[in-house]
C-alpha cells in the first residue's frame, strides 16, 4: 500500500496515465497498456515547441529542394535531427526517467518503439511473455508501413499514409486483444477499420444521441483512454470499467474517485476526438 501512495505523489506523471497505465497492469486488471511519449507528459506542449523549435528552420527550406533525390535525403537527415532532439529533449528528461523507474519499482516490464522520429510509445507490461509477442507486433506494423509507401496511389487518404496498421483487420485484433480490449469491441473497430469507416465519428455520434434523448450515459464502458467500445452500452466493456472501479477501490480506497473521475474524462475523449483528427488532417502528415 505504501508503494502506492508514493506513485499517486509522484508529480512527473499524470494521474491517468498513473491509474490506467500502470496500476491496471499491476494490478493484473489489465495485460499490457501503452503510453505515447511525450505526448502523455504533462508539459507535452512545452516538449514539443522545444523540438520544433531545434529543427523547423530545416522544414522550411525543404521548398527549395528541386530535385526529388536532394530532397529526399534532406528529408532523412531532418528525421535523424528529429531523433536526436527527442534523445536529448524527452529520453534525457527527468519526465521520461520517471516513468522508468517506476516501472521498475512497480515490477513491471517496459518496451520502447519508435512512431515516428518525436513520437515513442512505451509498452507497459507484467508478464515478460509479452515482450516477444509486442515485439512481433511492432515488425508487423513497420511491415504494413513500408507496404503502403510502396504502394502509394492518389486515392490513398492521410490517415492510411500516417497509420496503415489501423486498417489491417489481423494487426488491430492483436493489439486490442494484447490491450486487454472486450472481443465485442475490438472485432466493430476492426471490422469498421477495414470498411475505412470512422470508428471516432461513430463513437462520438452514438454519445450524441443519447444525450439528445436524456438517458443518462454510463462512464464504465469507457474504461481507459481513447477505448472505443463499439456501444455506449457494451456489457462487457461495462463489465470490465466496473470491475476495475472495484478493485482500484477494494487495494486503496482513495482510487475509486480517482478512477471515476478517469471514466468521464474518457468519455468526454471520445466526444473530442473526431475534431481533434480533423485538425490533424488540415494540418497534414508530418515527419516528426
Amino acid at each position: 500500500m505504501d508503494l502506492i501512495e508514493d506513485f499517486l505523489r509522484e508529480e512527473d506523471i499524470s494521474t491517468t496515465t498513473k491509474v490506467e497505465d500502470y496500476l491496471l497492469v499491476y494490478l493484473g486488471l489489465r495485460p499490457c497498456s501503452i503510453v505515447t511519449i511525450p505526448a502523455e507528459f504533462i508539459d507535452s506542449e512545452k516538449v514539443g515547441r522545444a523540438i520544433d523549435e531545434r529543427v523547423y528552420p530545416r522544414f522550411s527550406r525543404l521548398s527549395s529542394f528541386r530535385e526529388p533525390k536532394k530532397k529526399l535525403l534532406e528529408i532523412d537527415r531532418i528525421k535523424e535531427d528529429l531523433r536526436v532532439a527527442f534523445r536529448e529533449l524527452v529520453q534525457n528528461s527527468k519526465q521520461y526517467k520517471k516513468h522508468i523507474e517506476w516501472a521498475a519499482a512497480l515490477g513491471l516490464h517496459i518496451f520502447e518503439a519508435e512512431v515516428r522520429p518525436t513520437v515513442h510509445e512505451l509498452y507497459i507490461f507484467k508478464d515478460p511473455s509479452l515482450k516477444e509477442k509486442i515485439r512481433r507486433l511492432m515488425d508487423e506494423r513497420e511491415r504494413l508501413r513500408e507496404k503502403v509507401r510502396r504502394e502509394v496511389t492518389p486515392n490513398t487518404t492521410t490517415t492510411q499514409l500516417a497509420y496503415p496498421e489501423e486498417f489491417s483487420y489481423e494487426y488491430t485484433k492483436a493489439m486490442g486483444a494484447l490491450l486487454g480490449y472486450p472481443e465485442c469491441c475490438v472485432e466493430e473497430y476492426a471490422a469498421e477499420r477495414r470498411r475505412n469507416r470512422s470508428v471516432e465519428e461513430r463513437s462520438a455520434r452514438q454519445i450524441e444521441e443519447l444525450r439528445r434523448t436524456g438517458e443518462e450515459i454510463e462512464t464504465f464502458p469507457y474504461m481507459v483512454s481513447y477505448f472505443f467500445p463499439c456501444s455506449p452500452s457494451c456489457s462487457n466493456a461495462r463489465a470490465k470499467g466496473l470491475t476495475f472501479y472495484q478493485h482500484l477501490a477494494a487495494t486503496h480506497s482513495p482510487l475509486a474517485e480517482i478512477y471515476s473521475r478517469c471514466l468521464e474524462n474518457n468519455l468526454n475523449k471520445v466526444l473530442s476526438q473526431p475534431e481533434i483528427i480533423r485538425e490533424y488532417l488540415r494540418k497534414g502528415v508530418q515527419i516528426s
